[in-house]
């Protein structure tokens, strides 16, 4: 067996014994794995997300970990377009594991506009020192609660959390991981 042979089973799992004393198999299988989730986080993939109460929401992928969500939600699953953003829900960084078939599958791409790439403004917060900072491009600025106020926190939310806020924003109803996330709160 050569490498142009290997297919990778259905599953997309491989025990490492079937790898053993094969290395350019472990190699070829290991950086299709890789390949692929750098394909799911490439700028201007939309994915869709179904909701507990069979809705679909979306969002589209900005620079990893960074998502822009949109504020509709759809009775029928939609095709990728610009107009799933014409009204931005929130922008906030995403756990790298929330893009796949299996969770929220990657259904096509749209070209980014200057709305959509629009660089977020995060607070951080300092649990030691009780000080607060903005966090924008890489960059971090100490500064004050007031300032912080109604800015999204620099944290990576999972899958799961998203879709309760999906939800609660649909039904224009406060989120219990925002509420717990407020800037106000922390002190």
């Amino acid at each position: 067996m050569n490498a142009d042979s290997f297919t990778l089973p259905r599953s997309g799992f491989v025990q490492q014994s079937h790898l053993r004393d094969k290395p350019v198999m472990a190699a070829l299988y290991f950086s299709r794995i890789d390949m692929a989730r750098r394909k799911n986080w490439e700028a201007g993939n939309v994915v869709e997300i179904k909701l507990a109460d069979d809705s679909y929401c979306y969002g589209v992928v900005i620079d990893f970990p960074l998502i822009v969500f949109g504020s509709s939600s759809h009775k029928e699953k939609q095709k990728a377009s610009r107009k799933l953003f014409s009204d931005i829900g929130f922008r906030i960084w995403v756990m790298k594991y929330a893009i796949d078939e299996k969770s929220w599958p990657v259904i096509g791409s749209i070209e980014l506009d200057s709305d959509l790439e629009k660089e977020p403004t995060f607070y951080k917060f300092n649990v030691i020192s009780k000080k607060f900072s903005h966090y924008r491009n890489s960059v971090e600025t100490e500064t004050g609660l007031e300032q912080c106020i109604d800015l999204e926190c620099a944290a990576a939310w999972d899958p799961e959390h998203i879709e309760s806020r999906l939800i609660d924003l649909k039904n224009g109803t406060p989120n219990k991981w925002v509420e717990s996330l407020k800037a106000e709160n922390k002190v």
